[in-house]
C-alpha cells in the first residue's frame, strides 16, 4: 500500500521564503494562492489591505466587518434551493 502525504504548496513555500504571512511574500500573490482564492472572493483583497494598514489595524477591520454581519466560512454545503 502506497501513502502519499499532501501538503498544502503554500505551507512550503512559507517555509522556503520564511515567511510568516503570504502577503510579505514579494511573489504575493502568487499562483498557489490565486487558486486558493478562487474560493474566497475577498481573499486577495483583504491580503492587500493587511499590507497597506497592518496587522493590527486589520484585525481590528475584521472585527468591525464580523459585527456587521461579514462572515467566511471553510465549511462546503450542500444547499438544497428548491
Amino acid at each position: 500500500m502506497k501513502v502519499e502525504l499532501l501538503i498544502n504548496p503554500l505551507c512550503l513555500c512559507d517555509r522556503e521564503k520564511k515567511q510568516e504571512i503570504c502577503v510579505y511574500c514579494e511573489d504575493y500573490p502568487c499562483t498557489h494562492f490565486q487558486q486558493l482564492a478562487r474560493g474566497y472572493p475577498t481573499l486577495i483583497a483583504d491580503g492587500e489591505m493587511l499590507k497597506e494598514i497592518g496587522i493590527d489595524a486589520w484585525i481590528l477591520e475584521q472585527e468591525q466587518r464580523y459585527q456587521r454581519g461579514f462572515c467566511v466560512s471553510d465549511g462546503k454545503y450542500n444547499i438544497d434551493r428548491k
